[in-house]
């Protein structure tokens, strides 16, 4: 294996007790006892500006945006259906290739306590700010952590390990600290087939989620998806050859990619089409740009060999 592993962690901090928390302790005890219950998630949702919505504001938000066309049907129901035991992540890990992407799920998954597994360019200043978002994701006191490919000190060091738990007591940490960040990091496009041996033995009993997130600029954007395409076919095709390994696929949904959709998502894009409030001027904008903008962006029915759809 050429990588190494690198993991960070916070340390949990141990709440203060006292006899008036007696009650109260008691009552989270037993909720954390319980996570797995059927119990509907306690899920917020940002608005506007110092406007977030909470409970059954978020579900009456869901029902409103499919009413009006904005989402689909499955979209609201996945969401006002979600159930406290779907937020536990304990039999997951999630690779997050791309891992500093702003549109990625970076935060989202630390906030929940997710492990996560991290590939992003060999840069310090890249990690330190990963293992920031750590950090500030840690306040729920969760078990949240950052794992990623190091680099070998020498041909002897294969496959090591290097495990640092965060601890602001730690007066010597940050040189530990700074020097596992200097090893840390790998390049998507270059060291493609060394990844793949080494995510397809990590956490071998969880089940891995491939995630991809990375973004270039222009025509390197196309080379870095081909990677991440290659790196996840192959990690799927490795894990489904060990029966105790298991994993999957996860995608960012962006307008820019192609989505087989069911009829009815097909019957509603094409309603809202053509009842555009702003028909006329769309009409004009598409003439005046020889129909390169504002094209209806759902595409003739195609039919397979045999006869399918």
């Amino acid at each position: 294996i050429y990588f190494g592993t690198g993991k960070i962690s916070c340390l949990k901090k141990n709440k203060k007790k006292n006899d008036d928390d007696e009650g109260n302790n008691a009552i989270e005890e037993n909720h954390n006892n319980n996570k797995n219950d059927n119990q509907p998630a306690c899920l917020s949702l940002p608005m506007k500006k110092d406007v977030v919505l909470k409970g059954e504001e978020v579900n009456r938000q869901m029902l409103d945006w499919y009413q009006r066309g904005i989402i689909e049907a499955d979209t609201a129901s996945a969401i006002c259906n979600l159930r406290q035991k779907d937020l536990v992540l304990d039999n997951y890990v999630f690779v997050v290739m791309g891992a500093g992407a702003e549109m990625g799920p970076l935060d989202a998954l630390l906030s929940l306590g997710a492990t996560v597994i991290a590939l992003d360019l060999p840069r310090p200043s890249v990690w330190k700010r990963l293992v920031q978002k750590l950090t500030l994701n840690n306040n729920n006191n969760n078990n949240a952590s950052l794992v990623f490919p190091i680099t070998n000190n020498n041909n002897n060091d294969n496959n090591t390990t290097i495990e640092i738990v965060l601890d602001d007591n730690d007066k010597e940490q940050s040189k530990k600290l700074n020097d596992l960040l200097d090893r840390a990091g790998c390049n998507l496009l270059t060291q493609i087939p060394e990844l793949i041996d080494w995510l397809v033995i990590q956490y071998p009993t969880k089940t891995l989620v491939l995630g991809q997130y990375a973004y270039m600029d222009s025509s390197a954007f196309v080379r870095v998806s081909l990677a991440m395409d290659a790196i996840a076919s192959e990690v799927l095709k490795e894990r489904s050859n060990n029966k105790t390994s298991t994993a999957a696929l996860a995608y960012l949904c962006s307008p820019t990619d192609v989505f087989v959709v069911p009829p009815a998502a097909e019957s509603a894009s094409q309603k809202n089409y053509k009842n555009d409030p702003n028909n006329f001027h769309s009409f004009l904008k598409r003439i005046f740009s020889g129909k390169r903008i504002l094209e209806q962006n759902i595409v003739p029915e195609t039919r397979s060999n045999n006869n399918g759809k």
